[in-house]
């Protein structure tokens, strides 16, 4: 089960909580307190338990620009050139 909330423009919160099938841990414990630097930033905590997850975070919506180091505009929608044989 996934659940969202828009919390601003650029923010939403999420709320996960899954069973899965097979078990590679016995007990996972995450905190992620990054809320810029990456695609998706924010703070997050994550607790497994033999198959069980449960994760809550603040994530932004937007991807980070790693050359100017801020969060990316979308104002340049680069795309890559098509490879072309002659």
């Amino acid at each position: 089960m996934i659940k969202d909330w828009n919390l601003s423009k650029n923010k939403s919160a999420e709320l996960q909580i899954t069973k899965w099938g097979d078990s590679q841990s016995w007990f996972v414990f995450e905190v992620d307190l990054n809320w810029n630097g990456g695609d998706h930033a924010g703070p997050g905590i994550e607790i497994s338990v033999w198959k069980y997850m449960f994760h809550m975070c603040i994530y932004d919506h937007r991807h980070w620009d790693h050359t100017t180091s801020d969060w990316d505009d979308g104002s340049d929608d680069w795309v890559p050139p098509l490879n072309k044989t002659e």
